[in-house]
């Protein structure tokens, strides 16, 4: 309440055309102002690659981090907001200034001021819920890693299984402590060459009975990276550790993670070797 009364005293304007301004809520135009005029946060620049173990392999394609859909829903989600800058300094029309003159001449004096206030402070308010929401939307928190790891066989050729994972950026701001409910993922999908069902441990976790492009999904209570994997059952008689052949990543929004985790799941097939 001491903030709100700050905001309506440091405001104070007896100008009619500056009425608005006269509202508590010049802290919430302040903030849409910034958030609309620094512009789009541009998307992260991918790092990574093969290992130096497995560069013989690098021919072969990794799972793509951007895509033309990502590019499209980010600028349609900001788009949402970045005509809202100026929002809290357009001046009344002339029928609203009629409309609330005669609301305060026949309420004895104030009534119309009070409602405009309300009215024009849910504005503010909705505004200034829609724009923070486009802009933790498409802000850069999050970094998505693709991860190739190589089966090794004593004969034949080595298979792949894939894994993606979604993680925040900085592990100790408050969306990341909520990760323990949701927010990090991690997918992983198998490239077996024959009809097997395969079973992996990671993470203290077991990803059972998976066939070829299979995707296994934990998206709950994923605190950890996934940096070891191994394979405990299908056609092997002991533990195999799995190695890795490559690793990509970049940072990325919360938008642009949840379509990079849709595309593994339904649309990317693991390479097989021949």
């Amino acid at each position: 309440m001491a903030d709100l009364a700050a905001d309506a005293a440091q405001s104070y304007n007896p100008s009619a055309s500056s009425l608005l301004d006269k509202l508590p809520g010049k802290r919430v135009d302040a903030y849409i102002r910034e958030v609309t005029s620094r512009g789009m946060p541009q998307q992260g620049m991918q790092t990574g690659g093969y290992t130096q173990a497995h560069t013989h392999l690098s021919h072969i394609p990794l799972f793509p981090l951007y895509s033309e859909e990502q590019r499209k829903t980010m600028v349609e989600k900001w788009g949402d907001s970045s005509n809202l800058r100026d929002f809290g300094k357009q001046d009344l029309g002339m029928k609203e200034k009629l409309t609330f003159k005669a609301m305060d001449h026949m309420g004895g004096g104030g009534q119309g001021i009070g409602t405009l206030s309300a009215m024009k402070w849910m504005g503010r308010t909705v505004v200034g819920l829609e724009v923070m929401a486009a802009n933790m939307a498409v802000e850069q928190i999050q970094i998505v890693v693709f991860t190739r790891w190589v089966v090794p066989v004593r004969q034949g050729v080595p298979w792949f299984v894939d894994v993606l994972e979604n993680r925040y950026a900085d592990p100790n701001s408050k969306r990341a402590k909520m990760a323990k409910v949701s927010g990090n993922a991690l997918l992983l999908k198998p490239g077996v060459g024959t009809n097997d069902k395969v079973t992996f441990k990671l993470l203290g976790m077991e990803a059972k009975g998976l066939k070829s492009q299979k995707t296994w999904s934990k998206k709950r209570g994923i605190e950890s990276s996934c940096d070891e994997i191994v394979l405990v059952a299908g056609g092997v008689d002991v533990d195999v550790p799995l190695e890795m052949g490559a690793r990509i990543q970049r940072a990325c929004s919360v938008l642009e993670g949840r379509e990079t985790q849709k595309r593994f799941e339904d649309q990317w097939m693991v390479p097989l070797l021949r």
